[in-house]
């Protein structure tokens, strides 16, 4: 009857039982312990494990103080690395504490010890406070506006401009930032926008070209007209520049305009002043300035000479 005798343990995390029926106890609790055999024998019995006493020599009173503490902390705001390093900290304390209240022999003095420290330690990390990002999310926002319209701004700053705005929402993204990472992010940001520039217009700049090179040096005085084309040479450098700024193309429009202003008729031109006015006046569009004086000065120059000649000829009649 006693042949093929089969051992069981109603739960083998407190109590195991090996073939021959040797019992061992694993940690505190009961558990039923039976044995049965195909002759239909059958029997059980509760097992119970007792607790055992904690080594006199393991102390918990720093651990026990630290978790107390660690339930008082606020730790809201605080970025996502030092909240889950504390969160893991305070867990583990608890584990430690249990095992040695439930009489676990093998915690050491040394593993309770690392729990409070460990914990201390992410108690005082509270500190680091994650960043005020809202100043950021506006800049964001208008960065993104001007990234959506980014065909219209000169090709210098761009580079900068998409890797500062990158970031920043990196940075806006980074549960873990804190507020140095923000400021730095949109500091970075805010000076990049501040140094993307609109592709001018050089509409004007372009007329006055025009009106430059339709002159005839033969009809001015030379010194002016040198002057002129000078100013007429850096007009025409700064229009083909394809990232020259409005500030620079609106200075070399104002240089330009300044010059052909300054020109004055020579008398070997003064003749064709007609001609000049009605190749000037054809270069001109509607809102153009134009400075008229060399052409009406030839217009004088040219109006004398043909009195001088009436004079003479009253004379010898």
């Amino acid at each position: 009857l006693l042949k093929g005798l089969v051992w069981s343990s109603s739960d083998e995390e407190v109590v195991s039982v090996d073939e021959n029926g040797n019992v061992t106890g694993l940690k505190a609790g009961k558990a039923v312990v039976s044995v049965s055999n195909a002759a239909g024998v059958y029997a059980e019995c509760t097992v119970t494990v007792a607790a055992d006493e904690p080594a006199d020599d393991i102390s918990v009173a720093l651990l026990e103080y630290a978790i107390e503490l660690a339930g008082k902390v606020n730790m809201d705001g605080v970025v996502d690395a030092v909240k889950e390093n504390f969160d893991n900290a305070l867990q583990t304390a608890k584990d430690v504490l249990a095992r040695v209240q439930s009489g676990d022999p093998t915690v050491t003095q040394n593993e309770v010890d690392s729990a409070w420290r460990n914990l201390i330690k992410a108690i005082q990390y509270g500190e680091f406070k994650a960043g005020d990002k809202t100043e950021l999310e506006k800049v964001i926002v208008l960065a993104e506006q001007m990234y959506s319209q980014l065909d219209k701004y000169l090709e210098a700053g761009k580079a900068e401009f998409v890797a500062a705005l990158d970031n920043a929402k990196d940075v806006y993204a980074d549960g873990n930032a804190f507020q140095e990472d923000v400021d730095t992010a949109w500091k970075q940001l805010m000076d990049a926008m501040a140094n993307l520039r609109l592709i001018p217009n050089k509409d004007l700049l372009e007329d006055l070209i025009n009106q430059a090179e339709s002159l005839d040096k033969e009809d001015y005085e030379e010194d002016g007209f040198d002057e002129m084309l000078d100013a007429l040479e850096d007009a025409k450098d700064v229009f083909a520049d394809a990232e020259a700024n409005q500030d620079e193309v609106d200075a070399a429009a104002a240089a330009l305009k300044a010059a052909l202003g300054k020109l004055v008729a020579s008398n070997d031109g003064a003749a064709q002043g007609s001609s000049n006015q009605s190749t000037v006046t054809k270069a001109t569009k509607t809102g153009d300035t134009v400075n008229v004086f060399p052409i009406a000065a030839g217009m004088v120059l040219a109006a004398g000479a043909a009195a001088a000649a009436v004079t003479v000829r009253r004379k010898k009649k």
